[in-house]
């Protein structure tokens, strides 16, 4: 089956900032309208195709001219950065360029996102044929999105779009083998616009008047591909001399507009251009606040602004949003006793999968924001979270190990499947908000859900010591800790307790340095967490030479039946042993051929060595998040008394991690997403591992992004179908993008109390720098030390790199910073020139400068030039 490969989904390249409405585009295809948060439908005219066919017997727009190769239109962010696509595609002798972007149809101001959203498209076609005329027909069909109804269907699934898990987002394909599903309403012509239903427009065709154009009920002449027929299209004859290039505009409201008077005049005042500059000089003003990025020679700038204004809209989309929006209903069913709010907070993705998962996104979602220098912003999507805490139940399933109802309801987190990690997911978020603002007054004024928070980790950590609990002992207790593959859902699993204790650190220091009272009470706490932790991680993880046979190992934990059918453990043989892990079972031998010296669990329950594609054996990278608790670079036992060092830990875990290729984004489910990487990248830039972080950006931009746009894909748990080429199919997945870069240009380096700029700036960036004779630039990027701008210019003819810092608030600044200077050949500085001040240390062979912050002058301005 060839099916044409989308291009983008325009909610995350259309669409208001705000407004809670999105349109997917791809190859040339507006698919409008539908919410992506809801399920099902309830309009009908929702699910709408619109559809373009170029000459006679068809293509497909963007299919490139020959159907046995599967190519896709050549795709563009317009001006780099808007949410504006334009697609272009060369087929029978003439260029087409479509140019697709929404707005409001009165104002810009969305209030409750039941304004009126408009799509505005205009198609150019442009006779490449310098000597003869080209008749072109290029016609405009409309078609349904849903799939045909099915014998058992119920009344729902009539309507649905998609399903939750494994899901395809346009169930009819456009295949080749398939006709198009006719729209199943009626569609009526007007004058220059198509009505449907109680007269609502539908479609309205700009320049009608200047086309040779017509509405065609039912087209049997032509032929699209083999023999396949269409219903309800608009037909432009399009006559083009040589070189020739004509226009079509035409405007698709979000939802069929009520044929009235003011808003035909509406609809025809609205001129596409005008629009199109107003649009972009809205998009400059809220982006002109934020940090700023320029990386010469790649398009990792423009991907930058493109992924921080798709922030803006999907996580404003449900923040704002009125009740009326329908497919709230569905979300009613889910929550239960959760507040109508809940339906419209802080949704962090394009579709409801991370409604479910949005505490720990915030960690990465919000967190970008906020280093990126839009902290109200971050403080108005944290409200949610304290305004709502303790509605609904916490994340523990095994009800034999509930707290008491009053600690229950000191849970952070709201959403209908709360789980364990999510908690320190948000605390998280919280104590990094802090560090970059110091804005004490708003940690004051939210203290006491912060501390109810921590102190429903600390209750629930009771459990497992009230109960007999082994090497589990003063850990989170068993209960569900995320939605993926993992063998069980009622084990202790590690990953809870990476993300509880990792937020216990940094919120106690926080609070501690407001002077919160109780932050004594909870330092103390954290402490005891820590060496119940390390004392657990320790004892369970298992030197190769404690690997047995398949039969030896306890199995009974191992009972997850979830939704992925890789994963759900329905049949045993006589001794136990699960059959789907036959062949699986890493045994001493084995171990020790594949170079194994230990194997690190995610639990102390589900300790057997195995392959994946099981997450308790794949997720252990996890730990990385922990660098800043364990050092893993040092080969002191990770607690005293303790079996193993953290050096030790991660090479174990690294070398487990490369014989199952769990760092192959192209080949394996687990590395594809971007988010879980970003423990990986801790690690690196934790431990001053540069290289090993240059590698793993590049290969997530190689395997994981697109070649030319740098957009990315995901071919994991949704969209198994095709690859959906986008800003992002999550928006933690694009948020952590812009985290690594930004931590490659300016790191804190909170062991040593110290500010690095520069600590892993690749080679190639400088290189480009020269080449292009451009600077690689960060412009206001905030910090834990204040707001910083850095420059890095290379000139390959004066032999040298210069660098350039502004720090914004001198006040804020830690005891030391370091500069840090990678020449793109790899030379070594032979003198600083161009600055006044004395470095504590300078070791030119690597490159490193540190000296004195109170060195540096009022106006906060550096300067260095290093020659080589």
């Amino acid at each position: 089956m060839i099916i044409p490969t989308p291009v983008a989904r325009a909610n995350q390249v259309t669409g208001m900032p705000e407004h809670p409405c999105e349109t997917v585009v791809r190859n040339g295809t507006l698919i409008c309208p539908y919410e992506e948060m809801e399920v099902r439908y309830f309009k009908e005219h929702s699910g709408l195709y619109l559809l373009t066919l170029v000459g006679e017997p068809f293509e497909i727009f963007g299919w490139g001219g020959d159907a046995a190769v599967k190519t896709r239109a050549r795709a563009s962010l317009m001006e780099g950065y808007l949410p504006v696509i334009k697609h272009e595609t060369e087929q029978k002798g003439c260029r087409f360029e479509q140019t697709v972007f929404a707005c409001l149809l009165e104002g810009n101001d969305v209030r409750d996102g039941t304004e009126v959203l408009v799509n505005l498209v205009k198609l150019r076609v442009t006779n490449l044929n310098r000597q003869h005329n080209v008749r072109m027909p290029v016609t405009i069909i409309f078609g349904s999105c849903f799939r045909p109804p099915e014998e058992g269907d119920s009344e729902v699934e009539k309507r649905y779009w998609k399903e939750f898990f494994l899901r395809d987002d346009m169930p009819e394909d456009l295949s080749m083998e398939r006709e198009i599903q006719k729209y199943d309403y009626d569609i009526r012509q007007n004058g220059n616009m198509l009505i449907t239903g109680d007269n609502g427009i539908l479609f309205y065709f700009d320049n009608y008047e200047n086309a040779n154009c017509e509405f065609i009920e039912k087209y049997e002449e032509g032929v699209w591909q083999e023999g396949k027929k269409y219903n309800h299209g608009w037909r432009v004859v399009l006559e083009l001399d040589p070189g020739e290039t004509k226009e079509i505009i035409y405007k698709v409201p979000y939802l069929p507009l009520e044929n009235t008077g003011e808003n035909m005049a509406k609809l025809r005042e609205m001129d596409f251009d005008l629009k199109l500059k107003e649009y972009k000089e809205i998009w400059d003003t809220w982006l002109e606040k934020g940090a700023g990025l320029s990386i010469p020679g790649t398009n990792l700038g423009n991907l930058w602004k493109a992924q921080t204004a798709v922030t803006f809209i999907l996580v404003d989309k449900h923040n704002k949003g009125s009740d009326k929006l329908f497919g709230r209903e569905m979300f009613k069913g889910w929550a239960g006793d959760f507040p109508d709010k809940v339906l419209s907070y802080v949704h962090l993705t394009p579709t409801h999968y991370e409604f479910i998962w949005s505490q720990e996104a915030a960690y990465w979602v919000v967190g970008m924001l906020d280093i990126q220098g839009y902290h109200k912003k971050a403080e108005e999507y944290l409200e949610f979270f304290f305004e709502t805490q303790g509605m609904g139940k916490p994340g523990v399933h095994d009800t034999s190990i509930l707290p008491d109802k009053n600690i229950a309801a000191d849970y952070m987190g709201t959403t209908p499947h709360t789980w364990l990690n999510s908690n320190g997911g948000v605390l998280l978020t919280i104590s990094g908000h802090y560090k970059l603002t110091k804005d004490k007054k708003w940690i004051l004024d939210h203290k006491e859900s912060i501390i109810r928070s921590c102190r429903w980790i600390t209750e629930l950590r009771k459990t497992t010591k009230y109960a007999s609990y082994g090497s589990g002992y003063g850990l989170m207790p068993p209960g569900r800790s995320t939605d993926m593959a993992y063998a069980s859902t009622h084990i202790q699993w590690y990953y809870s307790d990476i993300w509880s204790l990792a937020a216990l650190v940094d919120i106690v220091a926080v609070l501690e340095e407001c002077g919160v009272e109780a932050a004594a009470e909870l330092k103390a706490e954290t402490e005891d967490y820590r060496k119940c932790f390390l004392k657990s991680l320790d004892s369970a993880i298992l030197d190769v030479d404690d690997f047995r046979d398949d039969c030896e190992y306890d199995f009974s934990k191992y009972i997850f039946d979830g939704p992925f059918q890789y994963n759900r453990i329905v049949e045993k043989d006589e001794n136990g042993v699960p059959v789907q892990f036959k062949g699986k079972i890493i045994s001493k031998d084995k171990g020790k051929e594949l170079g194994l010296k230990m194997f690190v669990p995610m639990s102390p329950d589900t300790r057997v060595p195995l392959n994946p594609p099981y997450m308790d054996n794949a997720m252990a990278y996890s730990f990385g998040l922990l660098s800043g608790i364990i050092n893993f670079k040092s080969s002191t036992p990770i607690i005293q008394g303790a079996r193993h060092t953290g050096k030790q830990i991660w090479d174990a875990i690294e070398r487990y991690c490369s014989i199952c290729d769990l760092f192959d984004f192209d080949n394996n489910l687990y590395s594809c997403g971007l988010p879980y990487n970003d423990f990986i990248m801790r690690k690196f830039l934790d431990c001053d591992e540069a290289a090993g972080a240059n590698g793993i950006l590049n290969f997530v931009l190689r395997y994981g992004c697109d070649g030319d746009t740098h957009m990315s894909k995901e071919t994991a748990g949704i969209y198994l179908r095709e690859d959906w080429f986008q800003p992002c199919p999550f928006s933690l997945s694009m948020a952590t993008i812009r985290m690594w870069i930004r931590r490659f240009l300016v790191f804190e380096d909170e062991r040593n109390n110290r500010l690095v700029i520069g600590k892993a700036m690749p080679r190639e960036w400088m290189e480009n720098a020269a080449a292009w004779e451009s600077p690689v630039i960060l412009e206001n990027a905030a910090t834990y030390y204040g707001p910083v701008s850095i420059c890095y210019r290379v000139s390959f003819t004066c032999k040298s790199v210069e660098v350039k810092v502004v720090l914004f608030d001198i006040g804020r600044l830690p005891p030391e910073i370091e500069i840090r200077i990678n020449h793109p050949q790899g030379r070594v500085i032979k003198e600083v020139a161009d600055n006044n001040i004395v470095f504590t240390e300078a070791d030119y062979e690597k490159g490193r400068l540190i000296f004195n912050s109170s060195l540096v002058g009022k106006d906060g301005f550096i300067k260095f030039t290093a020659s080589y």
